[in-house]
């Protein structure tokens, strides 16, 4: 058995995590454990080492229809050290979603026939059969015997299937589907895509088919399902024609929704937002006002709607596995906002969020000032050129702004925050995130 696990590996990932890292069953804070690394961080090795570790109890967050997991501190740590070397064993590599969007506008708006077939797996964490996972994982043979019984230990504390919420649940459930994407990649020799992104699954086949042809393929789609022991999500299941004599349906895909319009054989693809991430999006938007309304912060209402409206470059750093199996963590960039999540849309969509920005604005017009209203209007303006690089902001910037927009953080805590720490909070505060 060889496992290349040591203090200060734990202790990178601890600082890779820290500002992610979320208080467990047993109520043990960040700075609880922070103020006592060295010795959790002992205990964890030495209980991994000679196999005795044991996870805590998972706690449960209920959120809408989803139950999503929290692990605890020292769990976490070892739940990250255990997906890396999940990934890096098995060769596992998440979907894109810019890459599957690109590769759909690609193929939609050539002038050709498509047949696009939209799947989605049923309550997918908690579907993923246990047993036949862990008989796929030892049949494989690529964990070593701590690693085998860390998984082993982590499913049981779970009723059925994968924790949601768990990053290690997005790796584990790719292994298991691997035989699952290579049988649905073949479901017609005319396959021009397929991909599936966690559980939502696209497939696009060249040329018109036949009722016959639709009705097979419906069928093996069935029984790939079944072979294990999958569920269609049938409400979210979707079959498109794409023809050339004729407007397609709408269909939605990873928040897009495409339609393809037809005239004497020339066809244009329309790209918006999908309906339901509008309706998210509007949720949002009226939480923001909400809030402003509440307490009467200017400045916090500006900066939300700024990021909302922006592109937004945050610093953030990642792990990868190195040849001996080691951990590195290399620095990246992230940029999201609206104009960033949804940068291939060709319809009115962003005029429609702007629009309705603005109806909110103009209910503000009895307590604000028109210089006021003026930089609200120009904020809401959502603008793939505005980019917020959110590590130029001054120090002294962030800590105002931190200290003027939460009420919970004591000023004697913020002052001994360091950038990363503002930043994080910062972020937090602005980046509205509903569920």
């Amino acid at each position: 058995m060889n496992m290349n696990l040591n203090k200060d590996i734990l202790k990178n990932y601890f600082n890779y995590l820290k500002f992610d890292l979320k208080t467990g069953v047993d109520k043990v804070t960040v700075e609880n454990f922070e103020s006592h690394l060295d010795d959790n961080l002992d205990i964890i090795c030495r209980k991994i080492m000679n196999n005795t570790y044991k996870f805590s109890r998972l706690k449960e967050l209920n959120i809408g229809s989803r139950t999503v997991f929290i692990p605890t501190i020292r769990d976490r740590i070892v739940i990250e050290y255990l997906k890396d070397s999940i990934k890096k064993k098995y060769k596992l590599k998440m979907q894109n979603r810019d890459t599957i969007i690109k590769n759909i506008i690609n193929l939609l708006s050539e002038q050709i026939e498509y047949f696009v077939i939209k799947l989605d797996i049923n309550k997918f964490f908690s579907s993923i059969p246990q047993k036949e996972l862990l008989d796929k994982i030892e049949r494989k043979s690529l964990l070593n015997s701590i690693e085998y019984a860390l998984v082993h230990n982590l499913l049981s504390k779970v009723s059925s299937g994968l924790p949601e919420g768990l990053s290690i649940s997005n790796y584990l459930s790719e292994l298991y589907l691997e035989n699952f994407d290579f049988i649905l990649r073949r479901i017609h020799p005319r396959v021009a895509f397929y991909a599936r992104y966690v559980d939502d699954i696209i497939i696009i086949i060249n040329g018109r088919l036949s009722d016959k042809e639709k009705d097979d393929i419906k069928l093996k789609i069935q029984k790939v399902f079944s072979s294990i022991n999958l569920v269609k999500n049938e409400s979210k299941c979707k079959y498109t024609d794409f023809k050339l004599d004729k407007s397609s349906d709408t269909f939605d895909y990873l928040g897009y929704k495409f339609q393809r319009i037809c005239e004497d054989k020339k066809c244009k693809l329309n790209i918006g937002i999908s309906d339901k991430k509008l309706t998210k999006i509007y949720k949002k938007i009226n939480y923001i006002f909400y809030e402003y309304y509440r307490d009467k912060n200017y400045e916090k209402l500006c900066d939300r709607l700024l990021v909302l409206a922006s592109k937004n470059k945050i610093d953030k750093i990642k792990s990868y596995t190195k040849k001996n199996f080691s951990i590195g963590f290399v620095p990246y960039k992230i940029t999201y906002g609206l104009p960033e999540n949804y940068k291939y849309i060709n319809d009115d969509s962003f005029e429609k969020i702007r629009k309705f920005i603005k109806r909110k604005i103009y209910k503000l017009k009895p307590i604000l000032k028109n210089k006021k209203m003026k930089k609200l209007y120009a904020i809401s303006i959502i603008d793939p050129n505005r980019i917020i690089i959110y590590s130029k902001i001054p120090f002294k910037v962030l800590r105002k702004k931190v200290y003027a927009f939460s009420k919970s953080i004591p000023y004697s805590t913020i002052l001994k925050m360091s950038k990363k720490e503002l930043l994080e909070t910062y972020f937090n505060i602005v980046n509205i995130k509903l569920y």
